[in-house]
């Protein structure tokens, strides 16, 4: 083998040891939030308090890209007969649209989370996080608290701390990359089905001035030929959705469909079928029952 192929092996080796030790940082730093967190567990629920809670009721994952704007009337009208699991970033946009999800999903660790909910009342919102929340994020007054610990295939240790500084009360479930990914999977427990994504658009098609000095942006091309920009971490996400769905039993049997209703964007691909929320909600019609009820019931 010459030296270009013997270096290629060297800077792969690095990287991988770079990106192993750049997790085990974040993960020291997540149970640090972990110990901090345990009061705040112990009086929460474990997410397998979930469990079919909405069973066969069509669910809807809410990021906070924009196809969300596109569709937030349509969200308005209908959000008493959907579970809408709200991703944290979306909130405020939902509120300001009228629309007042029975969920929220974290899956960050920072500080900045708490900030997408400052001058929201969350005391009728069932907030769904990881056991390594932002204190802060807890320190509010939700409705009630459910967690979740992650697995996770690099760092074992992590994932065994974890469940055991949680006196293994906490269920752990997969690793999503993003927070759309993490709602998806809470949706999938509760029973919904199908599952639709919103405002999930991973990538946009004018980047901030931010993104574009950060080095990350990534250049790729829409469905329908338009240019779109994303980052490393959102086609990751995609990435590991798409692996999902091949893999899951229940979406491989056809037992759960999953749709992607942004209608744009690098999720709006073959790789996830395509129904706009209009079509979906005609489609797939949600509950007359009280879905705070269904909720209270459980949890």
């Amino acid at each position: 083998m010459d030296d270009r192929g013997n270096n290629t092996r060297q800077d792969d080796a690095i990287e991988k040891t770079l990106a192993a030790h750049d997790t085990r940082s974040q993960h020291a730093q997540w149970l640090q939030n972990i110990r901090a967190n345990l009061a705040e567990i112990k009086k929460g629920r474990d997410i397998s308090r979930l469990r079919g809670v909405f069973a066969g009721i069509p669910g809807i994952v809410a990021g906070a890209g924009p196809s969300l704007e596109k569709n937030a009337g349509l969200l308005k009208d209908v959000q008493m007969k959907y579970p809408i699991f709200c991703c944290d970033r979306a909130m405020k946009r939902m509120t300001a649209a009228g629309v007042s999800p029975q969920i929220a999903v974290v899956a960050d660790a920072s500080d900045e989370t708490a900030a997408f909910f400052d001058d929201i009342d969350v005391s009728k919102i069932t907030l769904i996080a990881p056991t390594y929340s932002s204190p802060a994020m807890l320190r509010l007054n939700w409705r009630k608290k459910v967690f979740y610990n992650v697995t996770d295939d690099v760092d074992k240790g992590y994932e065994s701390a974890a469940i055991n500084m949680t006196e293994r009360r906490i269920s752990a479930i997969p690793g999503g990359v993003v927070v759309g990914n993490m709602a998806m999977l809470a949706a999938k427990i509760a029973g919904c089905a199908p599952i639709t994504f919103i405002g999930n658009d991973l990538s946009m098609t004018e980047p901030s001035e931010e993104l574009k000095n950060s080095g990350k942006l990534m250049e790729s091309e829409g469905k329908n030929g338009e240019k779109l920009y994303s980052i490393p971490g959102f086609l990751a996400a995609f990435e590991w959705l798409i692996k999902f769905a091949d893999a899951d039993p229940d979406v491989k049997s056809g037992r759960l469909k999953l749709y992607n209703s942004t209608e744009g964007g690098i999720m709006y691909s073959d790789n996830i079928e395509g129904l706009p929320l209009a079509e979906f909600l005609l489609q797939y019609k949600g509950t007359n029952k009280s879905l705070n009820t269904l909720l209270r019931s459980m949890i």
